[in-house]
């Protein structure tokens, strides 16, 4: 299967107009890492040579507020939300995931 990249955007007024980047970026990367945003940061933090190759590579992001769609126990994409602090970036995509029966995203 090839992968698709599809996108809802939502801005709310006063929020800067990059967060939008920011989202689509964290939904990505949630969805080709197959782990939250978070998971990901962690995990190539744990290294000064996988902090070296994240620099390199566009689009994936290790703020939080992506996390894996997870459906049936497969990983069928990614939620991204920005424009607050990380951990409120978190809560939203988490009650986005709720309101489609689709869990936590973890």
């Amino acid at each position: 299967m090839k992968p698709v990249l599809r996108s809802a955007p939502a801005r709310m007024d006063g929020v800067a107009a990059q967060t939008l980047d920011f989202a689509v970026d964290k939904a990505f990367t949630a969805a080709t890492m197959r782990r939250s945003t978070l998971d990901f940061c962690v995990r190539m933090n744990s290294t000064d040579e996988r902090r070296a190759g994240l620099a390199n590579r566009h689009r994936l992001i290790t703020w939080e507020g992506g996390l894996p769609i997870v459906h049936n126990g497969t990983i069928v994409g990614g939620v991204g939300v920005s424009g607050v602090q990380g951990h409120e970036d978190v809560e939203c995509a988490q009650a986005a995931l709720h309101s489609l029966g689709l869990g936590n995203g973890t």
